[in-house]
């Protein structure tokens, strides 16, 4: 790190609730941002860079009652270097942020982690103040940045999340809540008011928003407008054409296997005739190992063996003759096609390439349109399937890897949920 280099507060969302005014409440996230940033470099540091990096600030410019032997003072002027923060004194610096840390556990114990955000330092400075951007706006931007996290395609936010968001509450549950705990009187927005504040956020250039349908709007900070409208293009048309080019990826594979030649096999057989001890005994009779296949695939296909019944001459009654003739060619016939029918179905299996297996892009672009979130698990289940071969726990294969994925995802979804609830 470097001095001045963070341009951001970083902060938990429920701050949004604290104090009782806008600019207390902008005092305070300050305050607790300085503290926290400080603390993390400064145990980065060793004692003599440290000291380095506090003699980077003015004197004039310490915080009041700053005392170069305490740790958590010096941990305070390096939040204040690494921030660009002016004076102030160190003690309240340090009390504003053991009251947000408790704040903050206080919800995190009764409603599981809380959403974190990074606002850009001028919009803070700006509240602060009292010029530029209004606390709505500034909260209505925090709300979709909190929504937005560090996801780098679009994300589709509604008007809900982002009034209960607004007043620091991550579900409208919570929001219901802890209203009667505020001590601003601040009331949710309506929906009217929501998009006015929308519309002026847009026209500054805060975000990029496209809306796919009438009732799917989605966000990113971190797109340009035609970035995110080429994904959003991207996503949907692939989910509208994807059985189209199913269906034809089938056809085409149906076309290239019945062009395909059969499949032959040398019917020469040696029969040994030298009958057996016992009357009416079988003996096997089989081709020679050498014997080469029509395809010239003898490897591939194990050589048929056929087991005729030889039955002792003396022990054959004269007018049984065709009776044993029609035996012989019904055993041949069925030994035969039976075999041949089953190694031929075996290496049609193997031979045949696996098709309608989706890239990993594919699967996320499919997800991405399913529902918000379901994106996370596209390289889970993919890596899945791979280990699987695409094929379910029945061992066979999957015909359908789209509903696959989607009862994956929101498996996955509702098990996350339940966790961070937790």
């Amino acid at each position: 790190m470097t001095p001045g280099a963070e341009n951001y507060f970083h902060f938990e969302l429920p701050l949004l609730a604290y104090e009782a005014n806008p600019k207390d409440r902008m005092h305070a996230i300050i305050h607790h941002v300085v503290v926290a940033k400080g603390a993390e470099w400064y145990r980065k540091l060793t004692k003599e860079q440290a000291e380095a990096q506090i003699a980077l600030k003015p004197t004039a410019n310490l915080p009041r009652g700053f005392c170069k032997g305490n740790s958590e003072h010096r941990a305070v002027v390096l939040g204040m270097v690494l921030l660009n923060v002016g004076d102030g004194h160190v003690d309240k610096y340090l009390s504003d942020h053991a009251e947000t840390r408790n704040f903050i556990s206080k919800l995190v114990s009764q409603d599981g982690p809380q959403p974190e955000l990074r606002m850009p330092a001028e919009l803070v400075w700006e509240i602060v103040k009292g010029t530029g951007i209004s606390w709505l706006e500034f909260a209505a931007l925090a709300a979709i940045r909190s929504k937005i996290g560090a996801k780098k395609y679009p994300v589709r936010i509604t008007r809900q999340v982002i009034q209960c968001r607004m007043l620091g509450y991550k579900s409208t549950e919570i929001m219901e809540r802890e209203l009667a705990n505020r001590t601003d009187g601040l009331k949710p927005l309506t929906f009217r008011q929501i998009n006015y504040i929308l519309d002026k956020l847009d026209e500054r250039k805060f975000f990029a928003r496209a809306r796919a349908d009438h009732w799917h709007t989605y966000y990113s900070h971190r797109m340009t407008q035609a970035q995110l409208e080429d994904m959003l293009v991207q996503g949907k048309s692939y989910a509208q054409g994807f059985h189209e080019r199913r269906k034809q990826r089938n056809a085409d594979l149906m076309q290239r296997i019945k062009g395909k030649p059969a499949i032959k096999v040398d019917n020469t057989i040696e029969v040994d005739t030298t009958p057996a001890n016992c009357p009416q005994s079988v003996h096997r009779a089989s081709t020679p190992l050498s014997t080469p296949l029509s395809t010239g695939v003898s490897t591939l296909i194990p050589t048929l063996v056929i087991a005729p019944l030889v039955i002792a001459p003396q022990e054959i009654p004269p007018q049984s003759n065709n009776g044993a003739a029609a035996l012989l060619d019904s055993q041949k016939e069925n030994n035969g096609n039976g075999e041949m029918k089953a190694m031929v179905s075996a290496l049609a299996q193997k031979l045949t390439p696996q098709c309608g297996i989706p890239r990993l892009p594919e699967v996320e672009a499919y997800l991405m349109s399913c529902f918000d979130g379901a994106i996370d698990f596209a390289e889970p289940f993919y890596k899945r399937m791979e280990k699987q071969h695409w094929k379910d726990k029945s061992r066979k294969p999957i015909n359908d890897w789209k509903a696959m994925a989607k009862a994956y995802a929101s498996k996955a979804w509702f098990k996350r949920s339940k966790a961070t609830a937790a």
